[in-house]
């Protein structure tokens, strides 16, 4: 009975260095305003506030994907 069940490596997280401390602080309310903005803009339909959205999303996305 004292099997691992899984042993699955992408489930580690990054380690916990400055930087990626600090990635994360960039990534997640870059995150946060940008789905937000996406649906402010989808709710008035202001297709500036939108696409400004999109562009937060993808580079909340982006930063954290650079942080792992």
């Amino acid at each position: 009975m004292n099997k691992h069940l899984f042993h699955l490596p992408h489930w580690h997280h990054a380690p916990r260095t400055p930087t990626n401390i600090a990635l994360q602080l960039i990534a997640l309310p870059l995150l946060a305003i940008g789905a937000l903005l996406v649906l402010s803009g989808a709710l008035d339909a202001d297709l500036g506030t939108l696409a400004v959205g999109v562009i937060g999303l993808l580079a909340g996305v982006a930063v954290e994907r650079q942080r792992q």
